[in-house]
């Protein structure tokens, strides 16, 4: 690759990492007169390498950077000094941040030392390319290079932290299975990117480094946001910028914009080569929704920590309501054990804990959420998310704790971070818990749900709220019923927003079939339903005049109302093409409803087609008016029976005066004027 302009501010946006902490960013291995420092120059080219079923395989190409004032240890395996790389894919969809893909790692080896990013590149006495990455220098693998099969090894086999990986008994040194086409690359389902399953949904690469001597983990990573296109069984492109583009320094979550982030580690910040382990960071968000609840989302990333994670706890007020609690964990590859000799694992969901719901008071205690696993710890370069509702609001400062998988002190590690708050629920205000007032007093709460009536919603303020409004409605009471099942009672929906056109005290939205095409829906009527032939949404009896006289009333239109000509009932514009057959002059007026001057019971307008180029006289149909039309006109005139062709001088009555006419247009092939 040739060498890009050497920029100072390039230099600046590589050095800024994760937005945590000034200290986290800045960490260092004690004096920084030689710090090797890697961080990213390039993230390009997310490409599908092949598939298996529902599962594609991808890689996508990195180019790393020695910012750093020491050489970069590049050594080819079997030589553990050497770079591991692997590769993620994240989704974020209705404010959800979840990875969906991971590949095994990338082995380094033989450091190009381009410039890429510009500057220069230089090493240290006795340093050279290949097994160095000096100075300024860079290095790329291609998609293609990162996704060889034969260079990708188990994430199992590395120490994150200290950068510890050994040939001896390895992946490569036992080898395995033949490889299919998705084999180690970075695995992806098909439903996890279909366009008709993710609507609305972002989607972001990253790809990480873990290096021996890297002083700083925090820029050893880099994401791009990318746009999948295709459809599942076939093969995925993705859309992102291109390479001369730099990519985003730091791991994908911070993609996940307004959410709160939060450093798990023994040490904080966690110092290289110096501190007992890494670190993991907890990114959360609190979604307000529109029944007292407030929807936690959680992203748990495990960045370097060695030790791993096999529980996730967030405390909570022993008052609150908790629900939909739900966990998320992308598929390792089916990795047999999570450390060489370690624990057997497997890709199971982590068990969901929340404890029984019982009321306590402000002081006495509180419950926690917690998901657990004894078989699918969370291990480096991974996230894992969870998710709960509640009824309390969010705090900036819940102590929140994740529990180490692997033996050792500590056994857990605690962290500060936005969570439910441990102050039970009072909604109405009066110092006292809403669970303690209803465990004192259970009519308090009608429908069992652990809000207080005075607080539940109730649509017209009036009585118990709508939830038990509804549920104790008599059958075919439609002052109380929720025909469209939107959990307010109609007559509510009838003062707020529902049209009810008949005035039959139930919402138009209940009248229409629920398989109705109209525009305006969903449409809830299942049986009995209101004719609408013209699929506008509106009962036809809404169309037609209050005063028609039509049958199959009454009729409730007051204005700008449909026509009906012919005064059956029905709008005029479903008794023509497209909905009806009867306008054959297409003038959107039905046919009965045109003149038909000889009540022959055709349309005048529409009698001339029937004989091609017929002049008025025309009696026969020739084509012409001659005197082979006289026997036909004669009769018409004797008989006094009207006829649009005998009518040649358009008074629309047949007699003496047509005569003239008739004799003239003989004579001079002239219509009568």
């Amino acid at each position: 690759m040739s060498p890009r302009s050497s920029v100072i501010g390039l230099v600046l946006s590589a050095l800024i990492v994760h937005p945590i902490s000034a200290d986290e960013s800045s960490q260092s291995a004690g004096p920084r007169g030689t710090s090797p420092d890697m961080t990213f120059c390039e993230l390009f080219g997310l490409f599908q390498f092949g598939r298996e079923g529902s599962v594609a395989g991808l890689a996508v190409g990195t180019t790393s950077w020695n910012i750093g004032n020491a050489d970069l240890q590049w050594f080819e395996s079997p030589a553990s000094e050497h770079p591991f790389i692997v590769m993620n894919l994240y989704r974020l969809k209705d404010d959800r941040f979840e990875q969906i893909g991971q590949s095994w790692v990338k082995h380094g080896f033989f450091a190009l030392d381009d410039t890429q990013c510009g500057g220069t590149c230089t090493f240290e006495p006795g340093h050279a390319f290949g097994p160095w990455l000096g100075m300024g220098c860079t290095d790329t693998y291609s998609p293609g290079l990162n996704g060889v099969q034969d260079g990708l090894g188990p994430r199992y086999e590395v120490n994150p932290w200290t950068g510890a990986w050994s040939h001896t008994g390895s992946h490569f040194d036992l080898g395995g299975p033949p490889h299919d086409g998705i084999s180690h690359r970075l695995q992806v389902h098909d439903d996890d990117l279909d366009p008709v399953l993710n609507e609305g949904a972002s989607y972001y690469v990253e790809g990480y480094y873990v290096i021996l001597d890297d002083v700083n983990v925090m820029n050893s990573a880099s994401w791009k946001p990318v746009n999948p296109q295709g459809a599942p069984g076939g093969l995925w492109t993705f859309e992102m910028t291109d390479r001369s583009v730099p990519p985003n320094i730091g791991f994908a979550v911070d993609a996940w914009s307004g959410a709160s982030q939060a450093v798990f580690a023994q040490e904080i910040p966690p110092v290289e080569f110096v501190s007992p382990d890494g670190r993991c960071i907890l990114t959360g968000k609190a979604i307000a929704l529109s029944d007292q609840f407030w929807r936690y989302e959680y992203a748990l990333l495990n960045i370097d920590m060695d030790r791993q994670v096999g529980s996730l706890t967030i405390p909570i007020s022993a008052g609150a309501l908790v629900r939909n609690v739900g966990f998320h964990a992308v598929r390792h590859h089916d990795e047999p054990v999570n450390e060489p000799g370690g624990a057997l694992i497997d890709n199971g969901d982590w068990n969901e804990s929340v404890g029984s719901v019982v009321c306590l008071s402000s002081g006495s205690g509180g419950r926690v959420v917690t998901w657990s696993t004894t078989s699918n710890p969370l291990r480096w370069g991974t996230a894992y998310s969870f998710r709960f509702e509640a009824n309390v609001p969010p705090i900036p400062d819940a102590s929140i704790t994740i529990g180490h998988f692997k033996p050792g002190i500590p056994t857990h590690l605690t962290s500060s971070m936005l969570g439910p708050s441990l102050n039970p629920p009072d909604c109405d205000g009066n110092m006292i818990p809403d669970c303690q007032e209803i465990a004192d007093m259970p009519s308090l709460d009608c429908d069992g749900n652990l809000i207080l009536d005075a607080c539940d919603a109730n649509c017209d303020g009036i009585g118990p709220p709508d939830a038990c409004v509804i549920a104790d409605c008599p059958p075919g009471d439609v002052s109380c019923a929720d025909c469209n099942e939107n959990g307010i009672p109609d007559s509510c929906d009838l003062a707020v927003s529902s049209g009810d056109c008949n005035q039959n005290g139930i919402p138009d939205e209940c009248e229409i079939d629920e398989n109705g095409v109209a525009p305006g829906g969903p449409y809830f009527c299942e049986s009995d339903c209101a004719a609408d032939c013209n699929a506008n949404g509106i009962p036809d009896e809404c169309e037609i005049d209050e005063n028609s006289p039509a049958p199959g009333g009454p009729f409730f239109c007051t204005a700008n109302c449909a026509l009906d000509c012919n005064e059956n009932g029905l709008p005029d514009e479903c008794e023509v093409p497209p909905i009806g057959v009867g306008d054959c002059n297409q003038n959107g007026v039905p046919d009965e409803c045109d003149p038909d001057c000889d009540d022959d019971g055709l349309t005048d307008d529409c009698e001339l087609p029937l004989c091609a180029g017929l002049l008025v006289g025309d009696m026969d149909c020739s084509g012409a008016v001659d005197l082979d039309d006289m026997p036909l006109f004669i009769d018409y005139l004797l008989a006094g029976t009207s006829s649009c062709s005998a009518d040649l001088n358009h008074d629309l009555v047949v007699n003496g005066l047509d005569v003239p006419c008739f004799i003239d247009t003989v004579v001079s092939a002239t219509p009568c004027p």
